[in-house]
């Protein structure tokens, strides 16, 4: 196990993976049930809170990626960290086509050799599986680090706030403003659309400050305040603004939104301060520690038991949904952890792919 691991960030990459689960469990129902079904009011609670579960995982990247005195040349930015999630983007992006080809697809090694190549090529042009989008951006946001870092390592305090304060205005809180607007029948906001100040770059360099700056503890309990506050807007803007458009309206689910800033934020200072990680025994960290290397694995794989699941016949509407929702999250997280952790077995190159 790595010494330098720090357990709390082990934590916040679990909690975030299986808040991915959830997001894809709810996903399902929630667009297909009318907006006036309670089942649907039930799934919108659901997936409106953990919308910070992709935010957390740039903002914990941003930690160890922006650290001034972690030596990562452009050579190994490239050769070790973009080379692993292209190969992971391609293997995967192929791999989940071949499984929605129609079975006549295989019918002789001709077929199969069409499908996969198809499935290869389609990468190249985003064509792919909904969820890999995000390795697209974070070969993007890997890019760029070498140029970031050079900006963190010369910059102070006041600098990052400087930066994350133009982030926040230009690209999250501009973004919600024109939800409201455009939905309300009114114009957007043009003149403040700004395309520098958009993107996930500000979530990679709040985590960076946050991990090593933290906030005051004022500051903290506002940050709380504000993100509860964010989840109930989330909550009831989602349900009013789709029961206007009669159809269901994800675009508070956004993860470029201020309301899903907040909370990101929140829960990582939460994290961030508990005692608890700070007070694990050593058998605890580890355990923590297994589970999060096993992570990017579990994202990767968790959409082939979320597909079995519904192909099993279940569903959130199988018994009682709150519980049915937990129960198939738990259940998936678990068999992609188990798999990973089995897969992993097979050798060093399994890193690379999982």
């Amino acid at each position: 196990m790595e010494k330098n691991r720090v357990a709390f960030v082990d934590g916040l990459r679990i909690l975030s993976i299986f808040a991915v689960v959830v997001v894809h469990i709810c996903a399902d129902g929630w667009g297909k049930l009318p907006v006036s079904d309670p089942d649907w009011r039930i799934l919108n609670i659901f997936a409106s809170s953990v919308r910070w579960c992709v935010p957390l995982f740039v903002m914990i990247s941003g930690i160890f990626m922006l650290k001034p005195d972690k030596h990562i040349s452009v050579r190994s930015i490239w050769s070790k960290y973009i080379l692993r999630m292209v190969v992971a983007l391609f293997l995967w992006g192929t791999l989940y086509y071949a499984l929605k080809a129609p079975a006549g697809s295989f019918h002789d090694i001709g077929s199969l050799a069409n499908v996969l190549f198809t499935g290869f090529t389609s990468n190249i042009f985003g064509a792919t599986h909904y969820h890999l989008w995000y390795l697209y951006m974070i070969i993007g946001l890997y890019a760029l680090t070498p140029s970031i870092r050079i900006f963190v390592k010369g910059a102070e305090k006041k600098d990052l706030e400087y930066l994350i304060i133009l982030f926040t205005i230009f690209s999250f809180v501009i973004t919600l403003a024109n939800i409201f607007l455009t939905q309300l029948n009114f114009k957007s906001i043009a003149i403040l659309n700004i395309p520098e100040f958009s993107g996930f770059v500000c979530y990679y360099i709040i985590g960076y400050y946050l991990y090593n700056f933290g906030l005051p503890k004022n500051i903290r309990i506002t940050f709380y305040v504000l993100a509860a506050s964010s989840f109930f807007l989330t909550v009831f803007g989602t349900q009013i603004l789709s029961q206007m458009s009669e159809s269901t309206f994800s675009g508070l689910h956004g993860y470029l939104l201020p309301t899903t800033m907040l909370e990101a934020c929140a829960i990582f200072v939460l994290f961030r301060e508990m005692k608890a990680f700070s007070t694990l025994s050593d058998k605890g960290s580890s355990f923590l520690g297994s589970v999060s290397s096993l992570v990017f694995g579990i994202y990767l794989i968790h959409p082939v038991f979320v597909s079995l699941v519904w192909k099993l016949g279940l569903s959130t509407s199988s018994f009682f949904m709150p519980l049915a929702i937990i129960t198939l999250s738990v259940g998936v997280f678990l068999l992609s952890l188990a798999t990973v952790a089995a897969l992993r077995k097979l050798g060093p190159w399994a890193r690379y792919v999982l």
